[in-house]
């Protein structure tokens, strides 16, 4: 609850150019309404270097919605910005 209620309160927009870290964001397309691919485009420009994967299938939580597209992903990048 704590964590909801900071986001909620804080605007942290400012602070995504910074980041330096390889970025992954993983957005569910279908049905989105809290995290619409709009955002997930968005942050994509904003933080440097950013990787936008959109899975159509999915919806708010592509984790749940769609497990092995969202691990395909994850493992993807993850094996990409390792070497």
């Amino acid at each position: 609850a704590a964590l909801i209620e900071d986001m909620v309160r804080q605007d942290y927009r400012a602070m995504l150019p910074a980041i330096t870290l390889p970025t992954l964001l993983v957005y569910g397309r279908a049905n989105n309404p809290v995290m619409p691919g709009e955002i997930g485009r968005w942050m994509q420009g904003t933080i440097p270097g950013a990787e936008l994967v959109e899975l159509a299938e999915a919806g708010h939580s592509p984790f749940w919605d769609a497990p092995a597209a969202f691990a395909d992903a994850v493992t993807t990048f993850a094996a990409r910005t390792a070497a």
